[in-house]
């Protein structure tokens, strides 16, 4: 292959000279910044979102039932859902009752609670799986499940 020679901000090639803008360079460097800074940008939103909560857990009660969730949907004592306050609707979250150890799998798909030093609320369904029917509230751990991940049992 032969050697190109190289002047400047050009270079030949086959028998054309071309020339490399200073432009060009600086746009590619200003593009790896913002790769670089938007990639970490994620991660670290990722690491502050996917941390686990613990507070008190309730569940909503029949008279709730087919009525319209925040998310639009329909409210099913049946299905393993939740409402929380801040975390965004689809998002799925292992549910820890740290009394019992017993632990579900719901999807936030309502706000709330309304009730003052509650962490979420769940669906009949899931306060049962969690063994707090009886009680009406636990004492329970939160962790987000990240997409296209299951949940692993708790330790």
């Amino acid at each position: 292959m032969p050697k190109i020679p190289q002047r400047n901000n050009s270079f030949w090639l086959s028998g054309e000279q071309i020339w490399v803008s200073k432009r060009l360079k600086s746009a590619d460097t200003e593009n790896m910044k913002r790769f670089f800074f938007g990639t970490l940008f994620m991660f670290l939103t990722l690491l502050v979102f996917a941390q686990s909560e613990e507070g008190i857990a309730s569940y909503y009660g029949d008279q709730f039932d087919g009525r319209k969730t925040a998310s639009g949907e329909i409210y099913d004592p049946n299905a393993f859902t939740a409402a929380h306050r801040t975390l965004r609707f689809g998002v799925r979250l292992q549910v820890i009752n740290l009394d019992n150890g017993k632990w579900t799998v719901v999807t936030v798909n309502d706000r709330g609670p309304y009730v003052k030093g509650r962490l979420i609320d769940l669906s009949k369904a899931a306060a049962e799986k969690l063994g707090m029917l009886a009680t009406g509230t636990a004492h329970v751990r939160i962790i987000p499940i990240p997409f296209g991940e299951e949940p692993q049992p708790p330790k």
